[in-house]
């Protein structure tokens, strides 16, 4: 506000590549700092006055928490559209990729060609057994939700890691062969062996970037069995346990095709690593709360400068997105809710 007194209503700038990363609400409180003024002439200096205006809730059926179906209430699209846009845009300079051309009309941003791929590990007996307890689980909080011993937070950790490896929540389950951090095992070394010479793959996970209290660390069964599989341990970089010149050196090497593969989380490595010279696959084992995440993550590879295969010119490359989800867990809620989010981002 002091910046903007001085300046005539100006001084200000936000620069972003997501200026809405989960919620409508971002988008508002983007006019709250930046035209302040203009809302108030409209009486929309207020969240509830605001969303009335250009926000619509739907009612749909989704796959929940407790694993039933059931109606729910959302904020699912904006409404008003033009009318939003239009106030939007005395302060908003949106250029997507694929809208900025050179003078003679060819691109300015050259991405890969992207091939999205679906992985779908069955349903074990351990699965549905977790599924069956997390139901409950989820039962006991409706039923006393001031309960401090559980919450529906920890309830959907739990299903996290459960879809994953089951290990994850019970050390003395048996290691699934099709379990999801087993099939990415295995692509992983298909894609190593099979793809371009020298080019890199990155796996991301949430969870299972340190050991549990219960022992078992999803990150080290992981490379081990890549190491097992073929892949040299110094071609291997785990960014969960990297900081500074290591980290910044672990980089350089992805992008002289050194390092192979790199394992990391969202934050250590879906945001703000520049790796993206020699990547020919990314593997997600878990899904983010948060849509942007997704957007950064596969932007490690599929951004502009990706040369994985040399063969072929900048418009020829291609980089694979393998996205993992296990039948039966809550895999199918994570992903639902973060579509209808980037549903009414895009």
């Amino acid at each position: 506000r002091w910046l903007e007194d001085r300046n005539n209503g100006r001084g200000v700038v936000f620069c972003t590549g997501t200026p809405v990363s989960n919620t409508m609400a971002e988008l508002y409180n983007m006019q709250r700092f930046l035209m302040p003024r203009e809302l108030k002439e409209r009486g929309l200096d207020n969240f509830d006055a605001w969303k009335n205006a250009f926000g619509d809730t739907v009612t749909k059926t989704e796959f929940t928490v407790a694993g039933d179906y059931a109606p729910v209430q959302r904020f699912s699209k904006f409404t008003n559209l033009p009318e939003l846009m239009q106030q939007v845009g005395t302060v908003m300079d949106v250029q997507r990729a694929d809208d900025m051309k050179k003078p003679d009309g060819s691109p300015v941003i050259i991405r890969p060609k992207r091939h999205d791929h679906m992985i779908v590990s069955p349903q074990s007996e351990g699965m549905s057994a977790l599924m069956s307890d997390l139901r409950k689980r989820a039962a006991d909080v409706k039923a006393n939700p001031y309960n401090n011993t559980d919450n529906m937070l920890a309830i959907c950790n739990d299903g996290k890691k459960g879809a994953i490896d089951l290990r994850m929540v019970d050390p003395s389950a048996p290691d699934e062969p099709d379990s999801k951090a087993n099939q990415c095992v295995q692509n992983v070394l298909r894609e190593y062996r099979d793809g371009p010479p020298e080019s890199t793959q990155i796996i991301f996970s949430d969870l299972g970037v340190h050991p549990l209290d219960n022992g078992f660390h999803l990150y080290g069964d992981i490379i081990n069995k890549l190491v097992a599989g073929g892949i040299p341990r110094e071609q291997i970089a785990d960014f969960g346990t990297l900081e500074g010149d290591a980290k910044d050196q672990a980089q350089d090497l992805m992008r002289k095709g050194k390092i192979r593969v790199a394992l990391g989380s969202t934050e250590r490595l879906g945001t703000g690593t520049n790796v993206q010279k020699k990547v020919w696959a990314m593997h997600h084992l878990d899904c983010p709360w948060v849509p942007a995440y997704i957007e950064q993550r596969d932007g490690r590879g599929w951004r502009h400068g990706n040369f994985n295969d040399p063969s072929k010119p900048a418009n020829e490359q291609n980089v694979h997105v393998f996205r993992y989800v296990t039948e039966g867990s809550l895999d199918q809620t994570f992903w639902q809710a973060v579509a209808t989010k980037a549903g009414f981002i895009n």
